[in-house]
């Protein structure tokens, strides 16, 4: 799971701008510059919201069972549980950005 946590921490920015732009893909006038564009400007509104709302020290505990002990699962995502005031922060603002951004690269603007 852990690289599951890291895939979604650091590709979060590129999945919105690359879902941005496929679903946007005929209306734009250059869809692979506004693809470029937009995840340059998604990562640093991501690395800003991850810095202002720094989360703290995260990791993970280690759960010691005795010999004999019932198997009790383990949280899913625990390492991103943290990170859900960032996130929430970064989503809402890169609505804002990539609206900002397809304006600009939308078809028949120039």
């Amino acid at each position: 799971m852990f690289f599951v946590e890291l895939l979604i921490l650091f590709c979060f920015p590129l999945l919105l701008a690359c879902s941005a732009s496929y679903l946007t893909w005929n209306a734009l006038s250059r869809p692979v510059l506004f693809l470029v564009i937009a995840t340059v400007a998604l990562y640093l509104v991501y690395a800003t919201s991850m810095w202002l709302l720094d989360p703290g020290p995260v990791g993970y505990s280690l759960v010691v069972r005795e010999p004999g002990e019932a198997h009790t699962s383990e949280q899913w995502f625990s390492m991103l549980s943290p990170y859900k005031v960032p996130f929430l922060v970064f989503s809402f603002a890169a609505i804002p950005v990539l609206a900002i951004l397809l304006r600009a690269f939308k078809k028949g603007m120039r």
